[in-house]
């Protein structure tokens, strides 16, 4: 099957790169223009030569990529194991990617990758996507939330001059800058390359993609003439909760707006100022602790759920009188 990335029914059989970007295209953001190219087309592509090429422009340049259903899951990425080329231009060239990239899903690194992870492989059915390049100006990547520190409401954004391949491999040293979409503020900026007015039009991009998908994502995108053009989104696969140093659960929250897969900060904010009340009285009732050693947050809204501190509860137990 060949069908458009822009086509409003989702091509089932094109993998989870290109599902990702037809849902936002779908929902009004702006991706560049593109093909699908399905594994059983990709399997006999020579002889859909002629209808590839009769949906593309061979004096345009396009950007080859893989788009396989073992890509993009929320606990694998196969980042940068599949073959893609860039500014690619001429029917002969185009062809010829298409199929390196198709080829790629067995490259010795993604084999390795397969079996590592209990992957069979000997299904690696892959969709390839050609798209219209972009000249960008700007590349990035933006993480929905701080994979250093594990803060959701941080949103931390990677530039780089030119094309993004520099800042996926490793071969530039992008800027960086940290937003928090909470409090509406730069918390760090070292990036002297976006507009003000650029900057805000792109976190406001990511927190409606945030909300649209529902989990952490990490997004490619590129710049040109201050537009903003979606080239990717993905799960977000490893997260290190650095500034946790203490014990957190979710455990015997019965309450049906607290216990919901999504906590709404109107119920956090008055939950969190019932249950830290409750706490302290508690406590220093009991004399289990005196009033300034309740310094330490006792409830916390981390990604959208509460948790309370396991921590500070051992260390009331460890002070209670043994009953034998």
């Amino acid at each position: 099957m060949i069908s458009q990335l822009e086509d409003k029914i989702i091509n089932k059989k094109g993998g989870n790169k290109a599902t990702k970007l037809q849902i936002l295209i779908n929902n009004n953001f702006n991706v560049p223009n593109g093909i699908i190219i399905t594994n059983d087309i990709l399997q006999n592509i020579d002889k859909y030569v002629e209808e590839i090429m009769s949906k593309l422009n061979e004096n345009k340049a396009y950007a080859i990529r893989s788009s396989s259903t073992k890509e993009d899951m929320e606990d694998l990425a196969f980042a940068g194991l599949y073959n893609s080329y860039l500014n690619v231009i001429g029917r002969d060239n185009i062809i010829e990617s298409i199929k390196k990239c198709y080829n790629s899903r067995f490259n010795k690194e993604n084999i390795e990758y397969c079996k590592k992870n209990n992957i069979n492989t000997s299904d690696l059915d892959m969709s390839v996507i050609v798209q219209e390049m972009v000249e960008a100006e700007y590349s990035g990547i933006a993480f929905t939330i701080n994979p250093i520190t594990g803060n959701d409401k941080e949103f931390v954004i990677e530039v780089v001059r030119g094309l993004g391949e520099k800042n996926v491999g490793g071969k530039a040293k992008p800027n960086k800058y940290i937003y928090n979409w909470y409090d509406e503020r730069l918390e760090e900026n070292n990036n002297p390359f976006l507009k003000e007015n650029v900057l805000k039009e792109l976190n406001r991009e990511l927190l409606k993609i945030q909300i649209l998908f529902g989990y952490p994502v990490d997004v490619e995108f590129a710049l040109k003439d201050d537009k903003i053009y979606f080239l990717q989104v993905r799960p977000i696969t490893k997260i290190v909760f650095s500034k946790l140093d203490q014990q957190w659960t979710t455990a015997n929250f019965r309450d049906g707006g607290v216990s919901a897969k999504v906590c709404l900060p109107l119920m956090a904010s008055i939950y969190s100022k019932a249950f830290t009340e409750n706490e302290i009285n508690a406590f220093t009732r009991a004399k289990f602790l005196k009033i300034e050693e309740m310094n330490e947050e006792i409830i916390k809204y981390i990604y959208g759920k509460l948790y309370w501190n396991v921590s500070i509860n051992k260390k009331v137990v460890a002070k209670a009188p043994r009953i034998c």
